[in-house]
């Protein structure tokens, strides 16, 4: 088994959001945000600069290509109001950092950081007993699992998790950003993990 790929019970989500609660405010919003985003990718979400939001939409830029090529695609994602109360914490002590996601009101909390919070609170909970191993990559397999359970087709769940793109239509031709269907997805999913 690769734990990467393993989707989180409902009890280990309710005791990791159990955990959770019991972090400082910052640290406590960034983990919030990781989750309710659907286990975005880590290295494009902690890196959203204050150019890239706006009221209603974060924007995720996924620089893709090695070596010549040097490829990027945009993936918006709704800022539903369950996300917007999350986000409220870094609205006040980060007005003069490059972004939203800053620990320390100046630069960016580093993706190893939110590796880091995940790795503590999955050891507390395998210590108590409570969860087997997972790490902040499992979010992602949680949600697309969940969304899955719900009925959801696989090309919406594509949509909001940004998986890749391909054929001819979808790659090149597909323009459409989608956001009421991810809107409408997150909701779902927020809607679960509140409950």
């Amino acid at each position: 088994d690769n734990a990467n790929t393993r989707a989180l019970t409902h009890d280990e989500m309710r005791f990791l959001l159990e955990e959770i609660n019991k972090l400082s405010i910052l640290n406590r919003a960034l983990a919030l945000v990781h989750i309710y985003f659907g286990g975005q990718r880590i290295q494009q979400l902690f890196k959203v600069t204050w150019a890239d939001i706006n009221e209603k939409s974060i924007l995720l830029i996924d620089k893709k290509g090695k070596g010549k090529t040097n490829k990027t695609s945009e993936h918006l994602l709704p800022i539903t109001p369950r996300i917007q109360e999350i986000m409220s914490p870094f609205y006040a002590a980060n007005k003069d950092a490059l972004g939203p996601f800053s620990l320390n009101g100046r630069i960016l909390v580093n993706p190893g950081t939110m590796t880091d919070i995940f790795v503590s609170l999955n050891n507390n909970l395998v210590s108590q007993g409570k969860a087997l191993k997972f790490s902040a990559k499992n979010i992602r397999v949680t949600c697309e699992t969940y969304l899955s359970s719900q009925g959801i087709d696989k090309q919406k769940r594509a949509w909001l998790l940004s998986h890749g793109r391909t054929g001819v239509q979808d790659k090149h031709y597909d323009r459409y950003d989608h956001w009421q269907e991810k809107f409408d997805l997150l909701v779902i999913w927020q809607s679960f993990l509140d409950s």
